[in-house]
């Protein structure tokens, strides 16, 4: 539960960043978070996750959600055909994002 609460509070930070939320999701058996984000590019989405994650409004998010990740993986993704995909690029966007997380996330 505590997981879920810490990470909510991730998504309008996210959100005020630029960042599509497309969709989030748990694979209860591995223990893993995987969340999805719609972005423009690959260089800018670096910047721009790096401006978010080094912000004041994420540092002042107490208990960091990030106590809960044993590690991370980000792997940049193509657009296939799907609908909440193809809105995102009416909207200019065709890169997707997606965050691996595994840890402790008590579901």
């Amino acid at each position: 539960m505590a997981f879920r609460v810490g990470f909510q509070g991730l998504r309008p930070l996210r959100q005020r960043h630029g960042f599509e939320i497309v969709g989030a999701w748990v694979v209860p058996k591995d223990n893993r978070f995987i969340r999805i984000l719609g972005w423009t590019d690959k260089e800018s989405f670096k910047i721009a996750d790096n401006k978010c994650y080094t912000s004041n409004a994420r540092k002042k998010i107490k208990p960091d959600p990030a106590r809960h990740l044993k590690k991370t993986r980000t792997s940049m993704m193509k657009k296939v055909l799907f609908r909440k995909i193809d809105m995102l690029k009416k909207r200019g966007g065709s890169l997707l994002v997606s965050r691996s997380c595994l840890g402790r996330l008590a579901w």
